[in-house]
């Protein structure tokens, strides 16, 4: 549950990058619009892994009820983090438009940013840490895979951004 909040979170943080990079471009086959195409492609291909994956962990109603009471005990922690990231990244985004990119004032903000996806991924881990023992380890494994074809999938288009 807590991985498909993140995941989720995280998919919407990648697809406001993407309108924010190219709010205008067409879904054209050159350029943004390329990327653009292809980042939907990467968020539906997320939803459809955390979709398969309910099926594939079968929570039982124990474990469901166990990892429902983990999540809701960190629910304040999560909503400060999602919008202390959000605070941060909008932060960001007015320092650039008013200072320009190479200014001290972005870096302040930049630091801002990396703090809040630290706070995020200690959150993650600590969150992680509690329900792993509530999960069989066949369960553990298929989470993690179905984590690493996601990552791999966002890595796959940000290592195409640039092109």
């Amino acid at each position: 549950m807590k991985k498909i909040i993140i995941t989720l979170a995280s998919a919407a943080v990648l697809a406001a990058t993407v309108h924010a990079v190219s709010p205008n471009a067409s879904t054209s086959t050159t350029g943004s619009g390329m990327f653009r195409s292809r980042a939907r492609e990467v968020v539906m291909g997320i939803i459809g892994e955390l979709k398969d994956l309910r099926a594939k962990v079968a929570l039982t109603d124990d474990q469901r009820s166990q990892i429902q009471g983990i999540v809701k005990s960190h629910k304040p922690e999560i909503g400060a983090q999602l919008e202390k990231g959000r605070d941060a990244r909008r932060a960001m985004q007015d320092a650039v438009e008013a200072h320009g990119a190479d200014s001290t004032e972005v870096t302040k903000a930049a630091d801002a940013v990396a703090d809040a996806a630290r706070s995020r991924a200690l959150l993650i881990a600590k969150i992680r840490s509690e329900v792993a023992p509530v999960l069989t380890p066949e369960q553990r494994e298929e989470m993690k895979a179905t984590r690493s074809r996601i990552e791999d999938s966002v890595d796959e288009l940000l290592g195409k951004f640039g092109e």
